[in-house]
Order: structure tokens, then sequence, then C-alpha cells
């Protein structure tokens, strides 16, 4: 369409319009008319401006306008009370950077959760800024340059920089050196050349220290991977290198410089192939010698090329933000950091005023390289409090850390008494400091607290043996698995130790550099990685059942890391039984159900196996993800029904076989009028409901795919269950979710299961299960002058038909109706360990000493000592909104509003109001995570995503709930 029919502003009740695509330069004011629009989706469309009529579109909460040609806003767009997410990517000449906008709607979907849309007031407010003050270009970008150590990379910076050719006896570089680098650089189109500065890094290369890489590793920089012609392609580690910066640089351009090319060496690459495999981050490959300067003309030249490409480079900031920028680089030169508090000081002085700018600003700073800063409003560590000016800093600490002769030879056990002693050096690394070192490292997985020990115990994997001890391993073990890689990235085994280490037995672990001995539901797991074979081979012993989930828990967190690593290129392998040597690749055995072949002779075997049989031994329940030849994530399925699998890749049309049914015709279709539909948002939360719905399909909607069980209740009725999930946390994709699957399959029930974070209580604590027996909805602030922020809640009650099963529950005859949901049976991990400390000063605690002390005695009276209670299940009131809520001033703004709340999560706002227009019961199952005010490990996210789980499960079973008439059994 080139203009819009005008019919379509009479639609007053229309909820949802999706323009993108078309050629529409300009919107009719009409637009303003249909107030009853939530999403509005513009997106390439040309469009050159917005009418100020869409100020009066009150109920918008999602609206994209990226890919457009717009120059402004309205002045009034800010007004727009309801809006929850705004993308305005791509639009150039808006001037918007890429910190304010947030990450683009293609990666976020991509992330399968982990990335969120930018807050629209912050980026409106950003915008309203930079026309109300002078501004100026940036014209500062990153320049780094990795690769291994003595590839020249010290003696390429003086050549480039100060035209210098090499020293012979260049010292090695430990950790970083920085340089400036001021470059003339003509900008896209017709304006005039400016000058760039560009902030040089040059890494050192001693392999100990890859893993602080990572600290400094930022995207919208320019990436020189420089190797050593007199070597081959394994020895340079090129692929290594190209995946790091794939990782943590994203889709930052890299230039491949070859140096040492004097007397005629040369390293031969397949640059072709390079290219396919790296786009769109490998720009070119270059030939130099830091000895007689061939090349380093043209490799400034392809330097100034790729920074001109590089979109933030000329973007127009406001003066203030310069203010700021100038000041801390005035700082560095006498300071190493800075505390927050500082920051917001000098932010306050410069006239950056507002909370979303100063955060925008500092991620300017850390991009550039001029202020890191490492904090997460979804981590748990103290880092939000240090802003670090010397990035040598970090560096020096962490390298002082690791590679001091001690720890090594306490088999990297580390204490933290001890820290004083490895950094040696009190003026520069004073004791306030120290836990900050602590947890940047911890939050970089380069250290993990043993459990039980009180935090005074750490365990530092970088500086564990290398020697294999004699673990007394039986190589007949019943179940065996292997991943193999095209190269196995260093370091990879030691974070898989970090991720499981409340699986090492408790006094006496076992576990080296390459591997370790896992206890996982009653099983002895070994793991051990080869650097020669490229693989990681598991082994298991134990029960037959059980040991088919410990491997589903390794492959799990396999996985976590694994898509850390973009572009990694794996494949899972299954081992023959009784032939040596012969493994069969996980996804292949899922295409020979697929064709029906029921024996075969794997390559290199003597004797016909089964692929259903293969499988059986390594397999019992649903696996959502597994990865390509490339290394992304495919979306492969696999359910078990009768032996059969269900596989089907996303995105990929076709035949698929349903489970019990190899060779139907078709995709299932979606069941009508199901019984219970579950909807769920995190990974943790998917995987912990899908382990208790087995055996499982897919199936597809209209609008949907979702996974499809059976259950069997206690009373002999047989119930249809959906289960779904939304790839984006808060209430504008769960409301989506929502009307969709109430559009595909008009669930009777709907149950919201997942985790929460909880208000400090006696009556409740990390682990148990809260059911939301009233909503209040948070997603609407005012914040007026002042601090004052203004709440409002809506919501309501729930469902009169929850209302009823809630009253039932906790009544003895209906409670026991739900059996043993919280024994170790139904929940197959222990509850995680909980240290609480003596005093409220300890960093375990966050917010006012009130606060912290009602946080401590609320975990006091719940966790007494000896062995932890099972968890419990509460009936109380939620409060919802879309903010993360781990701020403790916020949080008591909530509670002001209303007292009643007990815990928070971000999605039932969305689902009560999509369910609530056609009178759906939605029940709130959450397991509580968190404890705002109180810094818990990580183990409780899963821990409480299973007791979600658990619960739902057993009160489906229940028949406590009796669809056909909607309401509670009697």
């Amino acid at each position: 369409m080139s203009e819009l029919p005008e019919p379509i502003g009479r639609l007053i009740g229309l909820q949802a319009l999706d323009l993108s695509g078309n050629q529409l330069p300009e919107l009719p004011e009409w637009i303003g008319q249909l107030t009853g629009i939530q999403t509005l989706q513009l997106s390439g469309i040309e469009l050159s401006a917005l009418p100020e009529s869409i100020i009066r579109l009150t109920n918008l909460r999602y609206l994209s306008l990226n890919d457009n040609r717009l120059s402004e806003l309205p002045r009034s767009i800010g007004q727009l009370s309801s809006l929850q997410t705004l993308y305005l990517h791509n639009n150039p000449d808006l001037n918007i950077p890429p910190e304010v906008l947030g990450p683009p709607i293609q990666e976020i979907g991509r992330s399968r959760g982990s990335l969120k849309p930018a807050d629209p007031r912050a980026i409106l407010a950003y915008y309203q800024q930079s026309r109300s003050q002078q501004s100026r270009a940036l014209s500062e970008a990153k320049l780094l340059l990795v690769g291994q150590g003595g590839v020249g990379k010290t003696s390429l910076v003086r050549y480039l920089v100060e035209k210098k050719p090499c020293k012979k006896d260049e010292p090695a570089t430990e950790g970083i050196r920085r340089a400036k680098w001021r470059r003339p650089i003509k900008p896209p189109g017709n304006l005039a050349t400016q000058n760039v500065t560009l902030n040089v890094w040059d890494f050192g290369g001693q392999e100990i220290m890859h893993a602080t890489h990572q600290f400094f590793l930022t995207k919208r920089s320019l990436y020189l991977l420089v190797l050593d012609a007199r070597t081959n392609e394994a020895e340079n580690n090129l692929y290594y290198w190209l995946k790091v910066i794939q990782s943590f640089g994203g889709d930052a351009p890299v230039l491949v410089v070859v140096n040492k090319t004097e007397g005629g060496v040369a390293l031969e690459l397949n640059e072709s192939r390079l290219k396919k495999d790296f786009a769109p981050n490998l720009q070119g490959f270059l030939r130099v010698s830091c000895q007689t300067g061939q090349g380093i003309d043209d490799l400034r030249k392809a330097i100034d090329d790729q920074i001109c490409q590089l979109g933030h480079v000329f973007d127009v900031l406001p003066a203030s933000y310069f203010r700021v920028k100038e000041t801390l680089a005035g700082w560095s030169e006498k300071r190493s950091y800075i505390s927050y508090t500082d920051y917001e000081a000098l932010c306050a002085e410069s006239e950056v005023a507002d909370e979303s700018s100063r955060n925008q600003l500092l991620r300017l700073l850390h991009d550039l390289g001029l202020a890191l800063n490492f904090d997460d409003p979804d981590d748990s560590y103290e880092l939000h409090d240090t802003n670090v000016l010397d990035p040598e800093w970090v560096t020096d600490a962490v390298y002082r850390v690791i590679t001091n002769p001690a720890l090594q030879e306490a088999r990297g056990v580390l204490k933290r008494n001890q820290l004083a002693a490895l950094l040696n050096d009190d003026e520069r690394f004073p004791l306030t400091q120290h836990e900050f070192i602590i947890e940047l490292m911890r939050k970089f997985e380069l250290c993990f607290e043993f459990p039980n020990s009180s935090r005074d115990r750490l365990l530092v994997p970088e500086r564990l043996a290398k020697d294999e001890p004699d673990v007394g391993w039986e190589e007949g073990s019943p179940l065996r698995f292997q991943v193999k890689y095209n190269v196995l990235p260093p370091g990879l085994v030691c974070r898989f130790i970090v991720k499981m280490y409340t699986y090492l037995k408790p006094d006496t672990p076992t576990y080296w550099r390459d591997g370790a001995v896992l206890y996982i539901y009653g099983n002895r797991c070994l793991i051990r990685g080869s650097v020669e074979d490229r693989r990681i081979y598991i082994a298991i012993q134990g029960g037959e059942d059980t040991r088919r989930e410990a491997l589903a828990e390794i492959r799990d967190k396999l996985e976590e890391i694994h898509r850390t690593i973009k572009g990694l290129v794996l494949t899972e392998l299954v081992p023959v039984p009784g032939q040596p040597g012969v493994e069969v690749v996980y996804g292949t055995l899922i295409e020979m159900i697929r064709e029906k072949i029921d024996r075969f002779i794997p390559q290199g075997g003597k004797r016909a196996a089964s692929p259903i049989e293969l499988l059986r031994l390594v397999d019992t329940h649903l696996r959502q993800l597994s990865y390509g030849l490339n290394g992304t994530p495919t979306g492969v399925v696999v359910g078990w029904k009768d032996g059969f699998g269900v596989p089907r890749p996303t995105g990929v049309t076709g035949t698929f076989p349903a489970p019990g049914d190899v060779g139907m015709s078709g995709k299932r279709p979606v069941i009508n009028s199901v019984d219970f539909a579950i909807i769920t948002m995190k990974e943790e939360e998917l995987t912990a409901v899908e382990r208790r719905f087995q055996p499982m399909e897919l199936v597809s909607g209209a609008r949907r795919e979702y996974l499809h069980s059976q259950v069997t209740t206690t009373n002999g009725r047989l119930h249809d269950v959906l289960i779904a999930r939304c790839l984006e946390q808060g209430q504008s994709d769960a409301m989506q979710c929502t009307h969709d699957l109430i559009q595909d399959a008009n669930p009777r029930w709907i149950l919201l299961v997942g985790i929460a974070g909880a208000y400090p209580a006696e009556e409740f604590t990390l682990g148990d299960v809260l059911l939301a027996s009233r909503v209040y909805d948070f997603a609407v602030t005012a914040a007026l002058r002042g601090d004052t922020v203004e709440q409002n809640p809506k919501g309501g009650a729930v469902h009169r038909d929850v209302s009823r099963l809630l009253q039932l529950i906790p009544a003895a005859t209906y409670g026991r109706r739900l059996g043993e949901w919280n024994s170790p049976a139904a929940i197959p991990m222990p509850k995680p360990a909980l240290r609480i400390p003596e005093n409220i000063g300890d960093k375990a605690f966050y917010g006012p000493p009130k606060w912290k002390k009602k946080v401590r005695e609320g975990l006091l009276a719940n966790f007494p000592g000896g062995d932890p209670p099972p968890p419990r299940y509460r009936v109380v009131p939620v409060g919802t909104g879309n903010t993360l809520v781990k701020n403790v001033k916020l949080a008591e703004a909530w509670k002001a509003s209303a007292r009643a709340v007990s815990h928070i999560e971000m999605e039932l706002g969305g689902v009560y109001t999509a369910a609530q227009a056609v009178d759906k019961p939605v029940l709130s199952i959450r397991g509580i995570s968190d404890v705002v005010g109180f810094n818990r490990s990580t183990a409780w996210t899963d821990y409480a995503c299973q007791t979600a789980a658990a619960f739902a499960r057993a009160l489906i079973g229940s028949g406590l709930i009796d669809t056909r008439n909607d309401q509670p059994a009697s």
C-alpha cells in the first residue's frame, strides 16, 4: 500500500495493526482515532514523519518504527503513558546512539529471552535532551589488537601510531597496553574530514589471560586479529580468536593482519571460506612487516575505511555528555576507579540529570574503553558501585591472583583472607576493593564459591592441576556421550565446572583442569575434555532412568555455555555399545527415525544397531534445543511416545511424524478447547515444565507452535495440556502470547508457571511456591517533581473459579490430593545451600538497615539449621509490572501502595488482562528464586523453577480442577 484506507479509522476497537513493509511515507491524522490500539507496527514503510495525533493512542503499548526515514518525533510523544516497547533503530537522522536505542528486535528474537528492549521513556528522554542543548559529533572509536603471544601486536601499534619500526627485544605484553591515535577521516556523504581519536588496546596473548579478555571486548569497535606468518593456522589459534570476537563483539568488523612477512614468508589462509564462515565480521586480510614497513600504509587505509563505516563514530551527542567524558579522562590520570556515587555527582554537575541518561552515557563510555562498568541488573554480583577508569588496574589485579604460585600449589583454592598477600599492593589495591575484584572474577566465571564454606573459600579453575587424577573409573560405563568441536575453546571445561559446582562431592571433590567427577541424581558422572581430540567425553554410572536425567542436566549446562560462543561448530555423538571407537551423530539418529529406518550399520562398525535403542540410551525427555552444523540453535524437538521421536527444525516446513505414528502426513494441528495452557518465560522455566509433562509432541496453531501433553488425574480424567513460551520478559509479550493461545486453543484454564522475587517474610522463603490470590499491576508509574513516585496499581481480584480453588487447596482433604509434590522424587535437585551472614553489614544484604534486618530475620526463621525443610506453598497477593525489581526503593514504593503484596513478577499483568477480556481463569504459580535485599546463589533460579513446575504438575494431576464444569472439583 502507498496510502492507508480511511475506513480503517472507524475501527475504534482495533487492538493490533501491522503495516510493516508497505510504502507509507505519511500517516493520516485520523490514525489518532484508533484509541483501542495496543500494538502498532510501522517498520520499513519509508515513513518521514509521525502525525501529532498519535499522542491520542493512550492504550498503545508496542510501537515499532525501525528502518524508516524519520528526522524528528512529535514533541508530545512522551505522553504515551502506556508505551512499553519502542523500536527506532535505523532512522539515522534522529541521531540516537545504539546504547540509547537498546538491542534491535532481531537480536532480541535471537536471544531466546536474554535481551530486553530499551525503556521507551529513556529513549524519548534522550531524544528531548539532545534537541534542547548544544551537541557535537563523537569522533571517537575503539581499536583492539588481539592474537597469540609473540605475533607482534605491540610492534604493530608502534609502527602504526608512532611510525617506528619494531624493537628486536620487545618485551611481551602482560595484560593490556593502551594508546591514543588521531586519524583524519572523511565521514560518509559530503561532510568535511574530521579528526577521529582511536583508543588503541593491545592485548597480551598469554593463554592464562585469555579469560580476562571478555572484560574488555566490546561491540562498536574495530578489531585487528594479528597472526604470525612464520607459524601455521592452528598455532595462530585463528578460529578461536574469530569466535571470541564474534561472542563479545557482536557484528564488529575484523581485519586479519598477517605480520612478520619479511623475507617472503607467507601464511596461507583459505580467505574466501573464512569470510563466509565469519560474516559479517571478517572484512579483509592484509600482510605487513614491522621491520621493513611493508603493507603498513595499506593497513592504515583499511583501518580508516572501516572506522568510517562504524555508524556510531559520527553520532551527535549532547554537550553535557562531553563534559562528563572529559572530566573522567582527567580523573583517570590520578585514579584507577571511582564510585558510582562520584559518577552520579559528576553527571549532576554536568547537567546529565536523569538516571536513564546516566546509564546510557556509562554504556557509551564502557564501549569506548573510557570507564568500564560491569553492572547488570539481572546479576546478583556487587559490581554496581565501582567504575574502572584504568582497565590495566583490573587486568593487573586478576593477573596477580591467577598467576601467583601459591594459588597453583593450593590446587586453585583461594581463601578470601589471602587476597591481600596475592595482590601485594595496599595502595593500588586497597582492602575496600578486594570484594569488587572477587565479584568481577565470579561474574566472568574465573572463580566460584565452594558451597557451605561461609563464602571464604573459592576455586579458581584456571589454576587447577593439568594432570588427571586416578578416578577409579570402569571404562564399560552403561551410558556414554560425546561432544565434538571444530575447536574446543580454551576454558570451556573450566566454565562448565563453575556452573556445575553444586554437584561436586562435598567432602572430597574430584576435579582437574580438563575434567571433573560429579554426582547428579544419585549417579556418578565423569566429564573429561581433550584439546587434542577436540572433544568432551561424558560417562555416567547409575540407575537406568536417572542417569539419562543426569546427562540431560550436563547437556543443558553445556548448551548454556555454547550459546555464549557465537559461531561455535559442534556435533553431539552417541557411542555404540560393544563397538569401541564407533559413534553416531545424535541428529542422524533422529533423521533415521523420521525415515523409518529400524536397523543400520554404523560407519566403522561391524554389527547393525537400532537408532531407537541408541536414542533410548541417552534420552528420556523432550529436548527443545540442539545445534546445527554452524553452531546456531536449530530448535530440533525430540519427544518420546512408544519409542518414536518427533523432530521439527524451527522455520522449516514439511512433513514431520507425530509420536507413535512415524510417517504420518502433515503437522499435528493444535487441539481446540484444550483443558490447560501453561505459559513460561525463562528457558529454565520451560525446561522444568517439559520434564514433568512427558511424553510430548509439537503441535501447530494458526499463530504459534506449542508443546502438547496429556495427564491422567487421580480420578481417571484425561487432561490435554499445551505449553507455550514467551521469548521476552514483560507484560507486552505475555499479553500477546495469551491472546494467541486463546485464539488457537481456547484453553479452559491458564497457568502461568515460573519464578518470582519475594518480599522479606517469615511465612515463605526461597524455593517456596506462591499462588496469586489477587493481582496488583504496577505497569504504569508516575514520576512527580523531585523524588516522588506515584503508584496507582491496576489489576484486581482473580477469576471466581481461581478464587474457589485457592479456598479449597489449603484444606487437609484437598491438600493431600496434591501428593508428595515437594519430595526429592518430584524435585530432582537438592535444595541449594544457604549461608546467612551474622550481621546485616555483610555484602550479601543490600538496602536500608531496617530492610536488611527484616531480610535476615525472615531467612533465619525459614532456615533454622540442619537439613533445610522441603518447599511449601502459600496463597498470597502478587505485584506485577514491567520492571525487574531488585531495587529496594522501588519495592518499598510498591509495598506502600499495596501492603498485601508478597512477591513480585513481570508477566501476570499481561496474561491477566488478555484472559480477563474473555473470562478465562488464570492461576499464577511462582517459585521464589529471590528475596529482594539478598544476594543469593544463582542455583536458586533452577531450584525455584523446579518447585513451581512440580506444583503445577501435581495440581493438574490431582483432579482438583474439573475442566468440564470450568470450576474446582467437588
